[in-house]
């Protein structure tokens, strides 16, 4: 009799652990973490072209941005670029090399005096399979915001994050209209609308 009490309690206990279990919330699936950008590791690489098929290319440094992740997978972000950091890094020669940089960021392009920064929103995040990801989110230039979708690789090592992409957008979405054949530019002047972000996105766990 005694023996069968014991076995009773038991399987009560058991049963209750069971139960409790179900009413648990689903391990870490809908923990947030936060990161915060390391702007030291971070690059954007810029590249334009003309129709012709010449093309210049420099970076843009991040100055500040976080990236959220639910569970392990990266699900939200924001990156701020600072436009008045861009350079070109394919022409040597000093005084053409700043004659470019600097009508790139005149009124003709990017006109970083009235706007020195761009923000790149991170909305949704579907991943493809263990690190293959496509992101969905607002680019905003010139106070100028359009959706954008690019696909990344990204890698989560716990108090690291990275992401690695490319991004292309139509400059003239951003009123950066200079060269464009859509707006006058004569065909063997003309410079292709769209432009190339290369993002290598690294973050660091807060706290």
């Amino acid at each position: 009799m005694k023996n069968l009490v014991l076995l009773l309690a038991a399987l009560l206990s058991v049963y209750q652990a069971q139960a409790q279990a179900k009413k648990l919330p689903a391990p870490s699936q809908s923990v947030l973490s936060n990161f915060q950008i390391d702007n030291t590791a971070t690059n954007v690489r810029w590249t334009g072209e003309k129709v012709t098929g010449s093309k210049h290319f420099g970076k843009i440094k991040v100055s500040s941005g976080n990236l959220t992740t639910t569970g392990t997978k990266l699900s939200a972000g924001i990156v701020i670029m600072d436009m008045n950091s861009l350079t070109c890094d394919d022409i040597t020669d000093a005084e053409s090399n700043g004659n470019l940089v600097g009508h790139l960021k005149n009124e003709d392009f990017f006109n970083t005096a009235s706007f020195p920064e761009a923000k790149l929103e991170l909305i949704k995040v579907v991943y493809n399979g263990n690190n293959a990801a496509t992101i969905s989110g607002n680019l905003t230039i010139k106070d100028k915001t359009n959706p954008v979708s690019f696909n990344v690789n990204i890698v989560n090592a716990g108090n690291k994050l990275t992401a690695i992409g490319k991004l292309i957008f139509d400059r003239t979405k951003y009123d950066v209209k200079y060269g464009s054949t859509l707006f006058g530019a004569a065909a063997d002047k003309a410079i292709d609308n769209n432009v190339s972000l290369e993002i290598n996105l690294v973050a660091n766990k807060k706290g």
